[in-house]
């Protein structure tokens, strides 16, 4: 698929002299793409793996977009890097190209083409390969197609672990070298404007060649390593002027927005859950397995101090609630109320849950909800009243396919809770999921209905998320791995940015801010009501890499 748009990229090359060029693709699956051509020449091609291949002033660079920045490599030190690569290599090429089906008068949005077509075979069904077009506005591409082509190797072979095998073949360069592709495979040439663009500048300093392999291989011997407990945070919270994060190895650390390394908090023992009341950070400590006792403790006045303990009754600690009504424990047989004078105990009655990465808790006075996240294993939403301790699973299918939202528990991570404030009879969970493909939504929950109250689509045309599938049923392909009320609306953190909800569900969405690395930890102090950082914790049960999630200060 790298192949798509790095032969795309030439699509409207500049054969208009002093004319800007904007063209736009549609993926089956994921956001538009977008080719620029300059005023002078230069082009911008965004690629579908989000890098972008950049010629200006007859240099050519690949730009790839980090959370911390973009870097930009020379394509003549890829091209080196790459052919190394290759003499080391010992790997068979690809089989030959299929022998494809040709047909006149194809038409793709508007336009008519010659297309090719890879036959039906039993286990797939017949399938576009290229329609061609030679209408001369479109620019033909000849020479430079071929050279992309070249291109899309290079970069395959010079950054990627396992690079797909030379094809070897011929035939196919032959065919989109014929004129201007208007269709290859799913992706469809939308619509061709004239814009004014003076230049394409590089968004930072190119790398020298030494910088680049430099990099390469110090990033090369970090994968090899295991990963940093730090990566894998569970929990983030914003108190006193700090982020405090807490990671997989239960351990817990903090910084400000000036500090340019972590502060360890060593509290006796491991560090099993934080949250925030009265402005101050509280962490439970104790063993999961074993121990006796959990202990309670609050920063207060630069000392963790103790406020409580907790003699464990054969159960495990599931998630600690902080809020106005007070401090909760929720643990796999028990509610504990840890704020009055004496801890009360709820016994909870029903089926157990488990969460395979994380955990939400969200307590209500006449309810306490919890958010499992398991990943490609969903995990869903469940209810425990406060009066019974009967534990209920909620769910909403639109049909009997259990995976056809609003809320599913075996295909929706809830990652997030919170009350809108326009309906505090109700909670609002947020659902995301990166596995493949993004997946994700906000659902609102009231004692008398399930549905759908914000779903945010990557496929709108410019890239700006907006609602229009939701009524006809699409579920969303923006994940969501926070939550929380602001003001009278709400704030959720999808894998794209930050998302402000009002009640009707309109929403403005602020791209995520750049990343600084302090430590092992990813974080962004950018924006004025949350703290972002990174986790890699989901990739436990998905094949999710970075995500974002927020504190709210």
């Amino acid at each position: 698929m790298i192949r798509l748009l790095l032969l795309l990229l030439l699509w409207l090359a500049p054969t208009v002299a002093n004319a800007g060029t904007r063209a736009t693709f549609t993926q089956q699956e994921g956001p538009p793409l977008h080719i620029l051509i300059a005023d002078n020449g230069d082009f911008d091609a965004e690629l579908w793996t989000g890098h972008h291949l950049i010629v200006t002033g007859g240099r050519a660079f690949i730009v790839e977009q980090r959370l911390t920045g973009p870097i930009v490599m020379p394509l003549g030190t890829l091209t080196a890097i790459a052919a190394e690569r290759r003499a080391a290599a010992r790997r068979s090429p690809a089989g030959p190209f299929p022998q494809l089906i040709e047909r006149d008068g194809v038409e793709v949005n508007g336009r008519t083409g010659h297309g090719y077509f890879i036959p039906a075979r039993s286990d797939w069904p017949e399938q576009v390969f290229a329609v061609i077009s030679n209408d001369p506005a479109l620019a033909p591409i000849g020479a430079a197609m071929r050279r992309a082509l070249e291109v899309d190797d290079i970069v395959d072979w010079a950054l990627h672990e396992t690079p797909f095998p030379d094809s070897g073949d011929t035939e196919r360069s032959g065919i989109l070298g014929q004129g201007t592709l208007i269709q290859y495979y799913q992706t469809r040439l939308r619509d061709v404007a004239q814009i004014s663009l003076p230049a394409i500048p590089l968004p930072a300093e190119p790398e020298t060649a030494a910088q680049l392999r430099t990099r390469l291989a110090a990033e090369t011997a970090e994968r090899a390593l295991p990963l940093a407990h730090d990566w894998m945070i569970s929990r983030a919270v914003f108190a006193g002027g700090r982020l405090y994060v807490l990671a997989d190895d239960h351990r817990l650390a903090s910084l400000a927005e000036e500090d340019r390394s972590l502060t360890r908090h060593d509290l006796d023992g491991p560090v099993l859950d934080i949250c925030v009341q009265g402005g101050e950070p509280l962490a439970l400590t104790g063993t999961d397995e074993g121990a006796q006792i959990w202990t309670l403790r609050r920063l207060h006045g630069g000392h963790w101090r103790v406020e409580r303990t907790v003699t464990r009754a054969n159960d495990g600690p599931v998630s600690l609630a902080c809020g106005p009504d007070g401090i909760f424990l929720l643990t796999s047989r028990r509610l504990l109320d840890l704020s009055r004078p004496r801890i009360t105990s709820l016994r909870l009655r029903g089926d157990p849950f488990f969460a395979r990465v994380t955990s939400v808790v969200h307590v209500t006075p006449q309810a306490v909800f919890i958010g499992l996240n398991s990943g490609e294993w969903g995990g869903g939403l469940r209810r425990i009243d406060r009066r019974s301790g009967r534990i209920e699973t909620i769910a909403h299918s639109a049909t009997s396919d259990r995976c056809d939202g609003p809320l599913s528990t075996v295909c929706d991570p809830v990652q997030g809770l919170a009350t809108p404030p326009w309906r505090p009879d109700c909670v609002v969970a947020a659902i995301g999921l990166i596995h493949m493909l993004e997946h994700g939504r906000l659902t609102l929950v009231c004692p008398d209905r399930i549905e759908q109250f914000y779903v945010a689509m990557d496929s709108e045309a410019e890239g700006q998320p907006g609602t229009e599938g939701a009524a006809e049923g699409d579920y969303g392909s923006i994940a969501f791995f926070g939550l929380a009320a602001s003001g009278n609306g709400l704030i959720a953190i999808g894998h794209n940015g930050l998302h402000r909800i009002g009640p009707n569900g309109s929403a403005t969405v602020i791209p995520l801010p750049r990343f600084t690395r302090v430590g092992n930890v990813l974080v962004s102090f950018a924006l004025p009501d949350v703290v972002l950082v990174i986790t890699g914790i989901n990739g436990r049960a998905s094949v999710s890499g970075a995500v974002p999630i927020m504190a709210v200060r």
